[in-house]
C-alpha cells in the first residue's frame, strides 16, 4: 500500500485521463468531496446514474492502477 501523497499522485493523472462522464463524477465525489445527490443535480441527472458511473469509473480506474496496490 503507498502513503497518501503517493497515492495522490498515481491515481489523480489517471482519474483525469478516464472518460468525461466518468472522471467528473470521480473528481468531484472524492476530490471535491460532493455526495451523489449533490452531483446529480450539479449534472442534471438521476441519481442511479451517478451511482453507476461512480461504479464503472472506479472499475475502470482500479483496472489502470491495480498494479499499485498489489
Amino acid at each position: 500500500m503507498l502513503p497518501q501523497h503517493q497515492e495522490e499522485v498515481v491515481l489523480l493523472p489517471e482519474v483525469l485521463k478516464l472518460p468525461f462522464r466518468y472522471k467528473n463524477i470521480l473528481y468531484l465525489f472524492y476530490y471535491e468531496g460532493y455526495k451523489i445527490n449533490e452531483i446529480s443535480v450539479m449534472l442534471n441527472m438521476n441519481e442511479n446514474t451517478v451511482k453507476s458511473h461512480l461504479k464503472r469509473g472506479r472499475d475502470l480506474l482500479r483496472k489502470k492502477v491495480g498494479e499499485f496496490y498489489e
